[in-house]
């Protein structure tokens, strides 16, 4: 029930967006996005953190950062923290976010990483990333079937865009693993609450081992960074661990 009503606010979102700024308008705008940065070279370079931060401003309806606080000022004190990137929960009644928070912390941020992440359920949004500035795109299994994942992917890689396929169950992971760039084990759930990290430990095994592997959702201490990344995750995706809610 609580994902039947997000895809039909996401479906009423679109038609709105599209309505106010046509997909020809952001075609032109991605010849004028900045040039794509590899989310999965700068994973791979031992010499970074392999921490992904996460930019939302709500969770659970409970404010962790202020709606007129500047995303920039979150992005800088995320890189600082040498985040090897940044990923923009995009979707504005969940997360509270807003195309403005990942365009204006890319026009800043250049040379880092940047991904658009929301539920992404029509190509409109994947051109929107790339006008946007995005490296790289989300994009959820258990939202798509295997012919709008594959146009998906085929889309992003003609924009330039890397493609992290967030996954939850084995199954998905047997049919979308061979033709992601990114495999992300998804701890938590779409209406917000939390997971445990046993769901990545648990599906690591399956996971092809020259595929790029991340975790997301439930991670709360050092701890269980180290342990992901002591397995052999790639890198992991930090929320509310680094904006304590007010």
């Amino acid at each position: 029930m609580i994902l039947e009503y997000i895809l039909k606010a996401k479906e009423i979102e679109l038609a709105k967006k599209e309505q106010e700024t046509p997909i020809e308008i952001l075609e032109q705008l991605t010849l004028n996005a900045s040039q794509p940065i590899s989310l999965v070279e700068a994973l791979m370079d031992p010499l970074k953190s392999h921490i992904i931060a996460e930019f939302k401003r709500k969770t659970n309806n409970k404010e962790l950062i202020s709606a007129s606080e500047s995303a920039i000022n979150w992005t800088s004190r995320f890189i600082n923290g040498h985040a090897v990137a940044v990923s923009f929960k995009m979707d504005n009644a969940l997360y509270g976010g807003t195309s403005d928070d990942l365009y204006q912390s890319k026009q800043l941020f250049p040379d880092t990483p940047m991904i658009y992440d929301d539920i992404i359920i029509d190509p409109y949004q994947i051109v929107e990333a790339r006008a946007l500035g995005a490296d790289a795109i989300c994009l959820y299994s258990s939202l798509l079937d295997v012919e709008n994942v594959n146009a998906f992917i085929q889309l992003a890689h003609l924009l330039d865009m890397e493609v992290i396929m967030c996954i939850k169950d084995r199954e998905d992971i047997i049919k979308f693993s061979d033709v992601t760039d990114i495999v992300c084990i998804i701890n938590s759930n779409f209406d917000g609450t939390d997971g445990d990290i046993q769901q990545s430990i648990d599906l690591y095994h399956l996971i092809p081992q020259d595929k790029i592997k991340i975790s997301a959702g439930g991670i709360h201490t050092q701890n269980h960074i180290n342990t992901l990344l002591d397995i052999g995750y790639d890198g992991v995706i930090l929320g509310t661990i680094l904006v304590p809610s007010n």
